[in-house]
């Protein structure tokens, strides 16, 4: 019995070497597979602090002169917009025969066949001038004169119209206001008649 008893305090003290020497192995070297690592924090940000009854203000990042020669305080003037090349003003040159001779042929002609009352005849000649020349306020203001010579009131004034679209002249504007005035006194239009005649006049005052 008291071997027994021997061999249970032998044990116990067994035991409690072999945990002190547990708590001293921990305490002095880390465990197998933990690294230690050191935290690595972020460079702290100045921190802008109000000194008491002073205000702060954040820095203003520098803005580049400009160049040139303006004067301080001086208002700036826009510039102009730039149109692209598709978009500048290109004059318009008009397809009026001017620089055909055959165009005054054919309107000479049409003056003969006029005076002969030959009305057929001219209008073929002014077909073709037409043709030759779509813009010519000379050609339209023909086909007016015939066709109030064909008592065709109402489509001289439509040739007059679309000759004044075409005419750049005021001597030309005027003989178109002319006829117009003239076939609208054949349609019983007076006061249409009265504004031609107003036109006819205000043409004929410039130069």
């Amino acid at each position: 019995m008291s071997g027994f008893r021997q061999f249970t305090i032998n044990w116990r003290i067994v035991f409690l070497i072999g945990c002190c020497w547990g708590v001293v192995a921990c305490s002095t070297t880390p465990p197998h597979g933990r690294a230690s690592a050191t935290a690595v924090l972020p460079p702290k940000s100045p921190i802008l602090r109000a000194s008491p009854g002073k205000a702060t203000q954040a820095p203003v990042p520098a803005v580049p002169a400009r160049t040139g020669t303006a004067t301080p305080g001086a208002p700036v003037q826009p510039s102009p917009p730039v149109l692209p090349h598709y978009a500048q003003p290109v004059p318009v040159a008009l397809q009026d025969g001017h620089q055909l001779p055959v165009v005054n042929q054919l309107l000479q002609r049409a003056d003969v066949y006029a005076r002969i009352r030959r009305y057929d005849l001219e209008t073929h000649v002014l077909e073709q001038a037409l043709r030759l020349a779509p813009q010519s306020p000379w050609v339209y203001e023909r086909w007016a004169i015939l066709r109030t010579a064909e008592h065709r009131y109402a489509s001289a004034v439509n040739m007059a119209h679309r000759g004044l679209l075409f005419a750049r002249t005021a001597e030309c504007r005027r003989r178109l206001w002319r006829i117009m005035a003239l076939d609208y006194r054949e349609l019983q239009r007076p006061a249409d008649a009265a504004w031609a005649e107003a036109m006819q006049r205000k043409m004929q005052a410039q130069p």
